[in-house]
């Protein structure tokens, strides 16, 4: 933009898809220098300060480089466990302490470790300064890192291999990874193709990655046509890119995967714009289900979550009555896990079922974010993998989440997601055997085995190593849920505060009656009660029309709520 030194309106001398950014005129005012990431990675650019055609830019190619120190080239080849060149995300440090990256790529930060790297897809070639030089490559959760350290001779070139080594092979036990909550273009610095961004997925081992367009109240996120319900195109049998929507409402966030026509507008509540109406997800949700897809909530909540007042900012205790949404993100990098799983306990307490998931929520054209799959969703599938099992399997809650260890759980031999029967007692305690499989590249503190919501049994695993087994014997009288979750202390192999994992419940329901607590029912209709004063009293609605549908649903959330409780009362 341009704007005359005493003021006026912006003036924009640039078009199309590409980002130009941090101008700067020159001394005699004819000429501005920028830079565009029109090609990808950033490069220089000088134009006049009238503006003009693309053609008329002058690209300012860096044809030489003059380092303070003598440098050498290091040259890898990064290799899977079939000893075929593969995908993966590496940092390379020299002996001066900084990171390098290969000339043209793309020179990232892991804001939650401030490790920089960048991706490659097999082999890469650095220069750097000539001393010893240190390399880690990782490649998701199921394989262990590799670090090593390098001699780079002045003037030299160093070749090295990187033997990649499996901790766990998931898929192999029906275990398929994806993140439920990426988004590609996000107005980066970096420009990303389609081709870039699903290098970037596949480098991470996302088997499936759900990438979600949406408005951010100025301009839409993404790209409208990338929308079609089906896998993008270049999705193969082991990697799948879909592209789903997200809606952003004023009481929370709901991602819709698998619609293959977009529900709008795509925000709501938002101040300043023709969009400023409240809307109800559920809305969306149940728009959502009506095409065949998948919905759920995005990091859920963002804050204290003791008092139904503080709950109330948000709308899902009025959704889950409602039985809109399939899935709940325990996990999320932006926000504290402990206090999203709190609030997803209270929720299985009171009887709705959803999947423990994991999103990200990144920006992958940002160079300072967390990367694609810092949060993940394990879903276990019976088949081959595809796009429709994995949703299904996240609605059937064959789940965990997790932003490092993994944790297999089976109840009884039965997976996260399922219900086992059992015949109503006189009293005594039925045992059920608890056992855990567990794969962890990031140290973990300890293993909790929960019984609705509160924990049953700890294993203090600090002294186990990156591969055992757990069991326990859980006695439950009568009906309940059973889960499993991991915690572990912050650390570099962890895109996030500290690590975490949460498994879906296994239910366990006694003669016919399922678990409900009155307790964290009572706390959810107080939540809902508080919810209903909160948007009165915004009283964001264009129509009275509006108003009274919108209350209506509320209502009918607290009306959900009141007939448990009058249920529970009377013992059923």
């Amino acid at each position: 933009m341009l704007i005359g030194a005493g003021g006026g309106n912006p003036l924009r001398l640039t078009g199309g898809e590409s980002h130009e950014l941090t101008p700067r005129v020159s001394p005699d005012g004819s000429e501005i220098a920028f830079v565009s990431n029109e090609e990808g990675a950033t490069q220089l650019h000088v134009m006049a300060v009238s503006g003009g055609a693309r053609s008329s830019w002058r690209t300012l190619d860096v044809s030489d480089r003059v380092y303070a120190a003598p440098t050498g080239t290091l040259s890898g080849t990064v290799l899977d466990e079939r000893g075929r060149p593969g995908p993966a995300r590496v940092t390379v440090v020299a002996s001066d302490g900084r990171a390098y990256a290969p000339r043209g790529g793309f020179h990232r930060v892991l804001s939650p470790t401030e490790t920089h790297y960048f991706r490659t897809a097999g082999a890469f070639e650095v220069e750097v300064p000539a001393g010893e030089v240190t390399v880690t490559v990782r490649r998701g959760l199921e394989y262990r890192p590799i670090t090593a350290a390098v001699q780079v001779r002045e003037g030299g070139s160093s070749e090295e291999r990187f033997e990649l080594a499996r901790l766990v092979d998931a898929a192999a036990m029906g275990w398929y990874a994806g993140d439920t909550h990426v988004h590609d273009l996000h107005q980066g610095r970096y420009g990303l193709t389609h081709q870039d961004f699903f290098n970037d997925l596949v480098s991470e081992d996302l088997r499936v990655s759900i990438s979600l367009i949406h408005m951010d109240g100025t301009r839409l996120m993404g790209r409208w046509d990338d929308l079609t319900g089906r896998p993008h195109p270049l999705s193969t049998g082991d990697h799948i890119l879909l592209y789903a929507q997200e809606f952003r409402g004023a009481y929370g966030h709901v991602g819709l995967a698998g619609v293959s026509e977009f529900i709008t507008p795509l925000i709501g509540g938002a101040a300043n714009t023709p969009f400023g109406a409240d809307r109800l997800n559920a809305d969306y949700l149940d728009a959502a289900r009506a095409q065949g897809a998948t919905g759920g909530f995005m990091h859920p909540f963002t804050g204290l979550v003791e008092t139904p007042e503080s709950v109330g900012t948000q709308e899902i205790p009025v959704d889950v009555a409602l039985g809109s949404g399939d899935f709940y993100d325990v996990i999320c990098f932006w926000y504290d896990e402990r206090v999203n799983a709190r609030m997803y306990y209270r929720i299985l307490n009171a009887g709705f079922r959803l999947a423990a998931t994991g999103g990200t929520d990144n920006f992958s054209d940002v160079w300072r974010d967390p990367g694609p799959g810092a949060s993940r969703t394990y879903a276990h599938l019976d088949g081959p993998l595809s796009v429709d099992a994995w949703l299904a399997a996240i609605r059937e809650r064959r789940t965990f989440a997790t932003n490092g260890p993994l944790l297999f759980l089976t109840v009884d031999g039965q997976l996260p997601g399922s219900e086992i029967a059992v015949a109503a007692g006189d009293g005594a305690r039925a045992a059920h055997l608890v056992e855990i499989d567990v794969a962890t590249n990031s140290p973990l503190d300890r293993v909790e085995i929960l019984v609705n919501g509160e924990i049953a049994a700890t294993h203090d695993v600090r002294d186990m190593g990156d591969r055992f087994r757990l069991e326990s014997t859980i006695e439950l009288d009568g009906s309940g849920w059973i889960a499993a979750r991991a915690l572990g202390p912050a650390s570099p192999l962890v895109a996030d505060s500290y690590a975490f994992a949460q498994t879906s419940p296994v239910w366990v329901v006694a003669g016919g009656r399922e678990y409900r607590s009155a307790d964290d029912t009572r706390f959810l209709l107080a939540a809902v009660e508080s919810f209903r004063e909160r948007v009165v009293e915004r009283d964001r609605w264009v129509t009275a029309e509006d108003r009274e549908r919108f209350l209506a649903r509320v209502d009918e959330a607290a009306a959900v709520y009141e007939g448990l409780l009058r249920a529970l009362d009377e013992g059923y």
